[in-house]
């Protein structure tokens, strides 16, 4: 996962332009300057690809005695579950960055939403960055860096529904229906725009009936590729996805 400055919509990706300010991955800053946007709707009237979980991860931090995510995060969860391999700080964890995996892009570079312009390019190692290191604050919506294995940790005691990290009333909830009709209807609308969809609900069929729980996109009805009905999943920039029915984990990529 990534700090992603990056905008989905249209007419933000037009904002930027206005404020000749770059639209993408790589530029460092804090939430509050990286995402005051516009409002474009009243809140729970509609839909759009946001920055809604960074702010959380603000709220996280000042509710908390302005501790930073990090701390929040390490106390909360890593220590429980055994975690050692997560962080937002490579600077401060030379021998997490010594391992990071190197990003793979396709030749012909990338568009303003970070697509590749040749789908069908040859596909070469890059020495890229997709977020400032060091970082200069913590995003609760992209940026952290994981191994598998600690990933594999979270994701296993939330299907277990265990209880280390949430209470499971909570994570019944995770895969209930969250949006009402009308951002339902945009969101569903908004993944008919060409190449939006790759960002929103990642490796979903378009057209599939889909809805978001807490924090993840949610299936509606069983796709042909095989996602059953009640279904979460998510995905991170680096093209990573992963999702789960039940009590079950199936690695995607």
């Amino acid at each position: 996962m990534y700090i992603n400055s990056i905008s989905f919509t249209p007419l933000l990706v037009q904002y930027r332009k206005w404020q000749n300010v770059s639209n993408g991955f790589d530029r460092p800053g804090k939430i509050p300057d990286n995402y005051f946007y516009p409002l474009l709707f009243e809140p729970g009237t509609s839909y759009t690809y946001g920055s809604g979980i960074d702010w959380a991860g603000v709220m996280v931090q000042r509710v908390n005695g302005n501790v930073s995510l990090e701390e929040y995060l390490q106390k909360n969860i890593w220590t429980p579950l055994g975690i050692k391999n997560m962080t937002f700080h490579l600077e401060q964890q030379e021998t997490i960055r010594s391992k990071i995996v190197p990003i793979s892009v396709r030749s012909g570079g990338q568009n303003e939403l970070g697509l590749a312009n040749d789908p069908h390019g040859k596909v070469t190692d890059a020495d890229l960055k997709w977020f400032p290191d060091p970082v200069e604050e913590e995003y609760g919506g992209a940026g952290l860096i994981s191994s598998a294995i600690d990933y594999q940790k979270v994701l296993s005691s939330i299907t277990a529904n265990d209880g280390k990290l949430l209470q499971p009333s909570t994570v019944l909830e995770m895969i209930k229906p969250q949006l009402s009709p009308e951002p339902r209807q945009a969101f569903m609308d908004l993944r008919k725009i060409p190449g939006v969809a790759q960002f929103t609900a990642q490796g979903q069929v378009v057209g599939a009936e889909l809805d978001y729980g807490l924090g993840s996109c949610l299936n509606l009805e069983a796709t042909p590729e095989g996602r059953h009905k009640g279904t979460i999943s998510w995905s991170g920039l680096p093209n990573t996805f992963c999702k789960f029915s039940n009590s079950h984990i199936f690695p995607i990529s």
